[in-house]
Order: C-alpha cells, then sequence, then structure tokens
C-alpha cells in the first residue's frame, strides 16, 4: 500500500495522558506463601507512552513529509515528565519528522494517567486486568487558549497548514472558548478541521467541522441514546436504520460535512453531502485485521490522523466529497497495520509500504435528500412536547432548547446570593423576542419587575448609566408590594446601546444594579456580541455576566418543519390541526435548504399556503398541498415515496369544544343531523336508529348510520370554524320513526 507523500503540515490540538502499563504473566514459584486473598503474578518491564491527542501526532510525524504541532497540557506524572516521554518516543519511533510541541508545561500540573495492569499468556495474548485512570481535569486558562491561537496563527502565517485535528478526550483542554476560537480561524483560513469527540458535541454545535469521527458509543452519548448502544449495533449489523443514523447526524451534529461513525468489528458508518440537497450513506466493512488486534489502543486516534493527511494530501483540485471515501479506505487501512504491530508501537512508512490493503467494501448504501432526512417520521406530530415555556417557539433541537431553559432558570434563581446577569446572542430568527415574553410572564410570578428597553428613543433619553438606574428604581414598586428586584432586558445592547455598556460604563452599570436599594439584574441582547468583546471590559464586565449563544435555524435544520409548521398555525388561528400533504412539506423544507434558511421566509411561504387554501375551501381547516405553494417553491423536483398526508395537531390552538346542535327543521327531513368539533366523537341512539359522527382525533369521519339494522349512507362536510357536520338521506319508511327519534333526542 502505498499513501500520498505530498508535504502536509497538521496541527494537533487535545487532551495529552500518559498510558503506563504493567505486564504480568502467572508465577510459576512465589517469591513467598501468599495470603489466602492476594494473587501473585510475575512482573515484566513496564512500558510508559504517551497517548490521546500525542498519538495522532506521533503517526502524522511518522508518515507524513510536513511539519506536526502538538498543543496540549502537561506536566508530570508518576511514570515520568510528559515531555521527556514524548521526547524519548520520537527518539525510539521511527519519525519522519519529529513532533513540535507548542503545549503548556508546567512541572506543577499534574498529567492525565492511565495505568493498565496486563497479563500476559504463554501465546503472546494479552488481557486487561485493572485499569487505574488518574485524571486531575486541570482545565485551560484564558491565556492559554490566547497562547494556543497565538501559536495556531503563527505556524500558519509562516509555514502553511493544511490540516487541524482535534482530538478530544473532554478532560479540560480544548474549552468551549479555545474550539470556537480554532474552527473560527479554520473557518477565515480555509484548513479543514477534523474532530475525534468524547461526549460533548455542544461546543462544536454551531461550528462548521469538516469530519467529526466518534465511535459508535460516544455518538450514543452524543445523541442522547446511551442506553441504546446495542440496538444500533444490532441496526447496523444488518444494514438497516442508515437514514435513521443519518437522521440523528443531521440533528445533533448538523454542522459537519462528513460523519464517520466507527463500529470496531461492524466497520463504519459514513455520511457524506453529495450533490445540492443530498446525502449520501454507507456502512463500510472493517478491514480485516490480525488476531491480537483487540490489545492495541488508540485506533480512533490512528484514524483521524491517518484520515486527515491522506484527505488533504490528495489538494483541492478534486471535490471533498471525493477525497473522502478513498481517504478512509486508506486510513482504515493504516489501522489495521497499526493492529498488526507490536504494542502501541507507531507504523512507520514502510510499514505501511508492506502492508497488503483491500479494497474498501460497501455492506450496504444508500442516497437520500436532506429533506427527506430531517422530516418528521411519524405521520401524527403533536407540537406540544415541542414548545418552549406556553410560548410560540417550537424545538426538537436539546441544543436551542437547552439554551433557552437555562437562561430562564440562569434568571429565576439566584437573587438572593449573586446579581450576575445574562448575555443573550445569536442570528436574527432564533427567537429572541419570544424568550423576552417569556421573561415578561415567568419573572413576576417570583416578584421581580421586568423593564424592556428597545427602541432608539429610549436610549437617547437615558444616555447616563446614573439616569437610566434611576428610572428602574422609581419603576419598583415599594412599601406593601412583593417585588424587590428589577431585571431590565436592554436589545442591541452593545451596538445601538453601546453608551451604556461599552468600556467603564458597562462595568458601572452592573456595580450600580447591585448596589441600589432594590437588585437590579440585566440581560444584554446582541447578535454582534463577539464584534463587541473587544470594547468591552473583559476581566470587570464579562466576569459578571453569563454567556448564552442560540444556535441560529441553520445550525438546527431538525426544526425546519416544526417552524414551518407553527406559522401556519398562527396563520390558520383557531385551527388546532393541519394537514400537510408529505410531498408539499418535503418541498417546503428542500427549497429553504437550497436557498438559504431564514425564519421570516419559511414565515411567509407558511402564510401563502394557509391563505390559498382556506381561500379555496373557507369552511374547512387546512389542508396543505402542492395546489398551495408558491411558483417558486413548486418548482422543486422533490417527492414523497407514498402519497402520505403528515398531520400536526396544537393543542396551544385548540379552542373549548362546542355541544352539538340541532337543527329541527331540516333534522325532521333526515338532512343536516349532528355537527361537532373535531376530535370529538359523538353518539346518538333511540329504538333501533343509531348515529355515531367521530372525528377521530385529526380526519373527520362518519363511521356509520344505521336504521333497525339498515345502513344509511352519509358524507362529512365541514361547517365554519372547524364544526364538522353530517348529511345523509333518510328513506320514507324510516322518517315517522326519524323524526320520532329526533324530537326525543332534542328534548334530551
Amino acid at each position: 500500500m502505498k499513501l500520498n507523500e505530498a508535504p502536509v503540515n497538521v496541527f494537533v490540538l487535545g487532551d495529552l495522558v500518559v498510558d503506563h502499563f504493567i505486564p504480568t504473566s502467572k508465577k510459576t514459584r512465589p517469591f513467598q506463601r501468599a495470603n489466602v486473598d492476594e494473587v501473585v503474578v510475575e512482573g515484566h518491564r513496564r512500558r510508559t507512552f504517551v497517548g490521546g491527542a500525542a498519538n495522532c501526532a506521533r503517526l502524522i510525524a511518522s508518515l507524513g513529509a510536513g511539519r506536526t504541532c502538538l498543543w496540549g497540557l502537561s506536566g508530570h506524572s508518576p511514570w515520568g515528565s510528559f515531555v521527556q516521554l514524548l521526547d524519548r518516543s520520537q527518539n525510539t519511533a521511527p519519525m519522519t519528522r519529529g513532533i513540535i510541541y507548542l503545549g503548556v508545561h508546567n512541572e506543577a500540573f499534574q498529567m492525565n494517567t492511565i495505568t493498565r495492569v496486563i497479563r500476559e499468556d504463554e501465546g503472546g495474548g494479552r488481557n486487561r486486568l485493572i485499569r487505574i485512570d488518574d485524571i486531575p481535569y486541570v482545565h485551560v486558562t484564558e491565556s492559554q487558549e490566547r497562547d494556543a491561537l497565538d501559536h495556531l496563527r503563527a505556524e500558519a502565517a509562516a509555514y502553511g497548514l493544511q490540516a487541524i485535528i482535534l482530538n478530544d478526550l473532554d478532560m479540560g483542554a480544548l474549552s468551549e472558548g479555545l474550539v470556537r476560537g480554532v474552527i473560527e480561524f479554520a473557518s477565515e483560513a480555509n484548513i479543514p478541521v477534523f474532530v475525534d469527540p468524547k461526549r460533548n458535541w455542544a461546543k462544536y454545535r454551531e461550528l462548521y467541522v469538516t469530519c467529526a469521527l466518534p465511535n459508535l458509543r460516544e455518538w450514543c452519548d452524543i445523541i442522547g441514546e446511551s442506553d441504546r448502544y446495542e440496538h444500533w449495533r444490532t441496526e447496523i449489523l444488518a444494514s438497516r436504520s442508515l437514514e435513521s443514523i443519518a437522521h440523528k447526524c443531521l440533528q445533533f451534529m448538523p454542522r459537519v460535512d462528513f460523519h464517520v461513525i466507527t463500529c470496531d468489528s461492524l466497520g463504519s458508518i459514513v455520511i457524506l453531502k453529495s450533490e445540492s440537497g443530498q446525502r449520501d450513506i454507507y456502512h463500510i466493512k472493517a478491514h480485516p485485521v490480525g488476531t491480537n488486534s483487540a490489545d492495541q489502543l488508540g485506533p480512533g486516534d490512528i484514524l483521524v490522523a491517518a484520515l486527515a493527511i491522506e484527505f488533504v494530501s490528495m489538494g483541492p483540485s478534486s471535490k471533498p466529497a471525493d477525497r473522502i471515501l478513498p481517504s478512509l479506505e486508506k486510513a482504515n487501512a493504516v489501522v489495521a497495520c497499526y493492529m498488526d504491530m507490536n504494542w502501541h508501537q507507531t507504523p512507520s512508512s514502510k510499514d505501511i509500504a508492506a502492508f497488503a490493503m483491500n479494497n474498501i467494501e460497501v455492506a450496504g448504501q444508500t442516497r437520500v435528500s436532506e429533506a427527506h432526512i430531517i422530516i418528521p417520521e411519524s405521520q401524527n406530530i403533536s407540537m406540544d412536547p415541542c414548545m418552549l415555556y406556553d410560548s410560540e417557539l417550537v424545538s426538537v433541537d436539546p441544543t436551542y432548547r437547552n439554551a433557552i431553559t437555562s437562561l430562564v432558570t440562569f434568571l429565576l434563581e439566584g437573587w438572593n446570593e449573586k446579581t450576575f446577569s445574562a448575555i443573550l446572542t445569536g442570528r436574527g430568527g432564533t427567537g429572541k423576542s419570544e424568550i423576552i415574553k417569556i421573561l415578561q410572564a415567568e419573572l413576576p410570578k417570583i416578584g421581580v419587575f421586568v423593564r424592556v428597553f428597545t427602541s432608539l428613543s429610549e436610549y437617547r433619553e437615558y444616555r447616563s448609566v446614573e439616569s437610566l438606574i434611576g428610572h428602574v428604581q422609581r419603576l419598583i414598586p415599594k412599601e406593601g408590594s412583593k417585588t424587590r428586584s428589577a431585571l431590565v432586558i436592554i436589545d442591541e445592547a452593545f451596538t445601538v446601546a453601546a453608551h451604556l455598556t461599552h468600556g467603564k460604563n458597562g462595568v458601572l452599570l452592573l456595580q450600580e444594579g447591585a448596589q441600589g436599594p432594590c437588585k437590579i439584574r440585566f440581560m444584554f441582547i446582541d447578535a454582534n456580541y463577539e464584534d463587541a468583546r473587544q470594547k468591552l471590559s473583559t476581566s470587570q464586565f464579562e466576569s459578571r455576566c453569563k454567556v448564552f449563544r442560540l444556535p441560529s435555524l441553520d445550525s438546527r435544520h431538525i426544526d425546519i418543519p416544526y417552524v414551518f409548521a407553527a406559522a401556519c398555525f398562527r396563520e390558520a388561528k383557531n385551527e388546532s390541526v393541519i394537514r400537510i400533504s408529505e410531498t408539499a412539506l418535503l418541498k417546503v423544507v428542500d427549497w429553504v435548504l437550497k436557498t438559504g434558511i431564514n425564519t421570516r421566509t419559511i414565515t411567509q411561504i407558511a402564510n401563502d399556503m394557509v391563505s390559498s387554501a382556506l381561500r379555496l375551501a373557507p369552511d374547512s381547516p387546512p389542508e396543505l398541498s402542492n395546489r398551495n405553494l408558491p411558483d417558486d417553491v413548486k418548482e422543486s423536483k422533490i417527492s414523497a415515496r407514498a402519497r402520505n398526508l403528515k398531520v400536526f395537531e396544537w393543542a396551544r390552538f385548540k379552542q373549548p369544544a362546542e355541544r352539538r346542535t340541532w337543527k329541527r327543521k331540516d333534522a325532521r327531513r333526515g338532512r343536516v343531523i349532528i355537527a361537532g368539533r373535531p376530535a370529538s366523537v359523538i353518539n346518538v341512539s333511540y329504538e333501533g336508529l343509531e348515529a355515531k359522527l367521530e372525528a377521530h382525533r385529526f380526519i373527520p369521519k362518519v363511521c356509520d348510520v344505521k336504521a333497525n339494522g339498515t345502513l344509511l349512507k352519509g358524507t362529512t362536510i365541514w361547517k365554519k370554524g372547524g364544526l364538522c357536520g353530517m348529511r345523509l338521506s333518510v328513506p320514507k319508511k324510516f322518517l315517522a320513526k326519524w323524526r320520532e327519534f329526533v324530537d326525543k333526542t332534542e328534548s334530551a
């Protein structure tokens, strides 16, 4: 097997680990008699290696022809200093070039250290007996974050970078701020980013990543289904549920170009972008490996390193989607070669050249539109579980929901202990105005007065911090009131209201609010918070505030159908049920994905479609289909695999059920007999005459009308305001009995 030999400069950042191994074997002649519960084994020469992100760097330095930079937090361990161990590994391993260590080394730090007791049998097989995790979770500081970013920029400027790898073990080195800084720099410089995550994907959620490579267990943790690991293994083993896996990936890891989920002996699931709006999903079989492969540590580190260098060395001349599978083919072979090596030995270029690579083997494959993946799988969809705080905000995205619930909880609690304020940022259309309404409803329940500043005229009126604080203090009810605190919400806080928040004024605003007779906390809202940070007092202003970032809709595609449905309900006003044909919903979602995701645009499409449906059938609840689509949306070529209706129900808009009404004149003639609200079942019977009108929760239908066992044909019609009615004709021979039946029912 031959790898591409183009020089590749790679910067690896992540958690660093010292892996220490204590090999043992069976003791034939103990030195002295053992206690009853004591196990005596033969000890052998101990081995210590650098692991984690350093494992990635070791392979890149061994195979690559460019510069390999490594950043992390290092210090001492019971088995030696990390820097010494890294130097030793470079001296013993056949590396083409050395690793340039740019991390933070402090002998006062205790290293992340993992010690394993291993038992070796006579045939050379190894079994892991005990693992001792000594993880201090030393978190990176802000100054260390800045140093890491400075190293990254300097390396890119001086030598150029072709790839960045983030090896994240959730041990504290890769903070949210550092991850954001690295990936934003990579996006600006057009450098691919490869992420090997552990469990926490929240810090990557809003950022664009070239490739994410969790293993199956980590993927289950990310999607919140840790207890369904065996279920997903069974599905993958049978090459089933590929679309469901893609659905979960787009829901929880939306801004990733290529998903590679490694499944050990089952191979891997690969999801990649193909044509516009399309996703190719593959189940790739595992490359054959040797008999002792299960004992090797860190195959995931090897995979991400090999995939990154092979992917970028193929050059920008070919499309990324055309590079990922050939790169994965060679990366899998590199991992198989590593698994056949001596324990923890990094393969060299010679080892790779001598290794026989098998061609990639596809166990299952499908191609679907992204719109097909993200629309709800169920036919009947209740909007109530998607609703946040009884507002019109809807979302099934866990990051978005958690951001809002965390913000509201933060502002509801801590009034007697802290006066920390909040910063809310997010692109337009993320629901900031609805969040203000939620706070205006929730905070007065605990005696907190809410004052909102949004207009330019108000900011002009209160030019100084003192005038604004004084105004709020005067508004807070005094004696005899339960209200003793206030939340001041300042919209466009760092742009339009910059005179109140920038520099010393921002610090003064927070101080004055905390020191007055009534406590005042602030919520600063601004989509341009990141741009304004350099004008704020970082140490004194930001340290007193907690930042909440709302994911924009283009990072949570899974919410598009729900946002569209919510807009339809708002336009339909009194309707609690809306039916949308699957083809129409697919065309809307597909059009939005291709033309740019904008909440206002989605709302406009919903308004147009509902208005069209009501014009065509004013007395019926909206049923949206292709004929209601705007012309530009109708041009989408996507279609449903079957003619299905997606039925959305939202109890928020459900009106109280009205009593059924009898129109005696018509009823005695055997015409309109029953009218009632949908979602209700009406039964009437009298001496052999039975009528049953069933709205059946969503789709109203007439079950049957019988007269002495004879079925009478009836049709369902809709009355204005959502009332449904039934029309039928009663044969003359039953008319007298029917009139008696009507009179009796009416009097009852």
